[in-house]
């Protein structure tokens, strides 16, 4: 309400964790879904995110996907089945951001490379140019990028490394694109938004 009732926000950026880290997943795709998850959490965010009256842009962190598979969040997820879960219900129109006044922005499932169909796939990455300015999100989460091994039950290194360098590359080409058309527009900057420290190799 704070944000909504403020006359200078126009716009509201998401750089992820939708919950804490010691607090559960939702189990999305198990069966049984294990015993710590909340199956509703994220509809429940995302409920409050669309209660927003400005357009509202959203990039996954750690805590909803990457970091589902930890003791500490009750060991309560699947990676890539948590991904999955966020993609489904987080972005369910490509190209047009939530919130009640939604925005219309450039998104990787649309504007992929033709060498590299798969990008089409990070339907999270989104840009759009406002006031000169490039802003561009890249899904690249904490716990070094999904860099960390998961742990058991989920232990699964082949889908794990595959994932994290599939995404790499492709939010790589994202970021070189952006950069392409803030060159090419003659912006003035280019704002990133992603999730994960990019300082922090052991982050």
């Amino acid at each position: 309400n704070s944000v909504n009732s403020d006359p200078k926000v126009s716009l509201v950026l998401h750089i992820g964790d939708i919950h804490s880290g010691s607090q559960p997943c939702t189990g999305a795709g198990l069966n049984p879904i294990p015993a710590g998850a909340i199956p509703n959490w994220n509809q429940g965010v995302f409920d409050i995110f669309g209660q927003f009256k400005d357009p509202f842009v959203y990039t996954p962190g750690d805590n909803e996907w990457t970091d589902c598979h930890k003791t500490k969040e009750f060991n309560s997820g699947a990676p890539l089945n948590e991904l999955a879960a966020v993609r489904g219900l987080f972005f369910p129109n490509p190209g047009q951001t939530l919130g009640f006044r939604k925005k219309r922005v450039l998104t990787q499932a649309e504007h992929f490379s033709r060498v590299h169909p798969s990008d089409a796939q990070f339907v999270e990455n989104v840009m759009w140019e406002e006031s000169r300015v490039v802003f561009v999100t890249v899904n690249m989460p904490g716990s070094n990028n999904d860099g960390l091994v998961w742990t058991k039950p989920f232990t699964d290194e082949t889908a794990r490394t595959r994932e994290a360098a599939q995404r790499t590359l492709a939010d790589i080409r994202w970021l070189q694109a952006a950069f392409a058309k803030a060159e090419e527009d003659d912006a003035k900057a280019v704002l990133i938004g992603l999730q994960a420290d990019m300082f922090d190799l052991a982050a």
